[in-house]
């Protein structure tokens, strides 16, 4: 296993990608503000607020900067979070790992961009019981928070890219606003293989080499935009372990069979966690304990790591997360491990309640992004991690893949926690009690 120089590195990678029919820029293209990163080589005109064809359905952009949120909206992320993990994990045998912040960074740009039903659904998904402003509140305050971390390594970096070779106009005030909020760098390239590689290389930088490829080599030229969130983590554990705390073990597998693993072994941890369905223990990193590793160990020996996860409630993971206590000492074994992951999401996301958003049909409304016709194609996301005895290493990926409507015939409708066997796991925000990483082991 690769040696790591810090202990913690976690990186995420979100990308929003719209894309649409065929068009160059012509002499109709449209006028307005220029919108470009100072170290592109190229720019995109952008019509201004009030420089649209028909109505705009979503939120008012100019008065989302004086929203506020409160406690009710970060539980109810929070019930987004553990609502898609659990739709994850139920998805696959497979180790699992996403992060929901990555997802609520995209989707949460996107949404911004949204109308009507389409606005409704992603906020009841994301933010349920809350509203859009509420929501943009909280994704863009939770975005800077990940940049204020003193005394470890977390940032995050979020970029727009859009499509030279389009004519597809994309509202100046979005565009705005999605740089103020979310502090994202704009850049017009075109969708070949020579952009595709600058994106990607962006990506390739944004997450320490973690994530190499984002957006696809079959990329459609029609692409109208990509909009990537990446999120880097790297901290030292608050306390290394010491090579008399590392021996050889054996993990047992979700299939019934067995793997030898390297243990890291601890007789005098002093946070253990137990409710009725899982124990574990956390460990801090940095000097601060901004954030932790948590394990949770299924009570129920039966069941597979993703059988746990599948029926995890958000309730469950903050009565797991509340009933942190120093009261004992804490022997416990946790394996180095290493693990990749990927999803569709686009059947979980429906599911949970965003429909309209994938509708090719002229349902889906984002109508405060654009005067075109845009709906969501794929959601595709990545996850990497290796825990050994240096740290953590992890990276996620996740791809909004957007089309542009095109109205053409058709033909077809269209206390002891010994991680010796499957486990849950988390990288937790302390202050909140948020996952920013949560995936689960099956296999080693």
């Amino acid at each position: 296993m690769k040696k790591m120089i810090r202990t913690t590195s976690a990186i995420l990678a979100t990308g929003m990608l719209l894309t649409g029919c065929k068009f160059g820029w012509g002499s109709e293209r449209p006028d307005g503000r220029v919108t470009s990163d100072p170290d592109a080589d190229t720019v995109v005109s952008v019509p201004d607020a009030d420089d649209k064809t028909g109505e705009r359905t979503g939120m008012d952009i100019a008065g989302i900067g004086n929203a506020t949120y409160d406690q009710d909206t970060e539980e109810a992320y929070l019930d987004f979070a553990i609502s898609l993990y659990s739709q994850c994990a139920s998805s696959s045998d497979e180790n699992t790992m996403i992060s929901p912040a990555s997802v609520l960074f995209a989707l949460g740009m996107t949404s911004a961009g949204a109308g009507g039903n389409t606005l409704d659904q992603m906020v009841d998904t994301m933010a349920p019981g809350q509203d859009a402003y509420s929501l943009q509140a909280f994704a863009g305050d939770y975005n800077r928070r990940l940049n204020e971390a003193a005394d470890i390594t977390l940032q995050s970096a979020n970029s727009i890219w859009l499509n030279e070779l389009n004519n597809v106009s994309v509202y100046g005030d979005f565009l705005d606003y999605v740089t103020d909020t979310y502090d994202a760098q704009v850049s017009s390239v075109a969708f070949d293989p020579d952009g595709i590689a600058t994106m990607n290389g962006w990506v390739d930088d944004a997450t320490n080499g973690m994530i190499d490829q984002i957006v696809p080599a079959d990329l459609d030229p029609t692409a109208v935009m990509i909009l990537i969130n990446a999120v880097a983590f790297d901290a030292e554990w608050s306390d290394g372990f010491s090579e008399d705390m590392i021996h050889n073990g054996i993990f047992h597998n979700s299939d019934g069979t067995t793997s030898d693993v390297t243990m890291l072994h601890e007789n005098e941890g002093s946070i253990y966690l137990e409710t009725g369905l899982a124990t574990g223990f956390a460990r801090y990193y940095g000097e601060d304990n901004d954030y932790y590793f948590v394990a949770m160990l299924p009570e129920d020996e039966s069941v597979s790591a993703n059988e746990f996860a599948s029926s995890l409630t958000a309730d469950d993971f903050r009565e797991f997360i509340d009933s942190m206590t120093t009261e004992y000492n804490v022997i416990y074994e946790l394996p180095e491990f290493e693990s990749d992951y990927n999803i569709l999401m686009n059947d979980v996301l429906t599911d949970m309640g965003i429909e309209d958003a994938f509708m090719s049909d002229g349902t889906a409304d984002f109508s405060n992004m654009s005067n075109f016709e845009l709906y969501i194609n794929n959601v595709i996301h990545k996850t990497h991690i290796e825990v050994n005895r240096e740290g953590t290493s992890a990276a996620a990926a996740t791809a909004v893949e957007m089309d542009l409507r095109c109205v053409a015939p058709s033909d077809s409708d269209d206390r002891y926690v010994i991680l010796d066997r499957p486990f849950a796991y988390a990288i937790v925000e302390a202050s909140t009690g948020l996952p920013l990483f949560i995936g689960t082991v099956n296999t080693l």
